[in-house]
């Protein structure tokens, strides 16, 4: 999840957007959630039962011409994380 102007998003306006628009079982399945180095966005783990609903709502959201100022991309590489301990050590879950 990404801003999409040139602001900040870290992990707690990332999560009060997973609430403000989606519903709570698909907010809860998301895991080990960290920020960019650079502050411009968030990645993720989510459950791969609840990924297509997830990118289907955020489909629909951008229709509905709603203000959605953020971009929800799957990632296919992982992003420089603001995490000295690495991503997912030891509690990596993703199918």
């Amino acid at each position: 999840m990404e801003c999409g102007s040139k602001g900040r998003l870290g992990a707690s306006n990332a999560y009060s957007i997973l609430r403000k628009y989606w519903e709570p079982r698909v907010c809860d399945s998301v895991k080990n959630m960290k920020s960019f180095r650079d502050g411009s966005g968030v990645v993720f783990d989510i459950k791969s039962d609840h990924f297509d609903n997830f990118i289907d709502n955020f489909a629909r959201l951008k229709e509905t011409g709603d203000r959605i100022d953020f971009d929800v991309v799957k990632c296919t590489d992982l992003p420089d994380i603001d995490d000295d301990a690495g991503y997912g050590v030891s509690q990596n879950w993703r199918d």
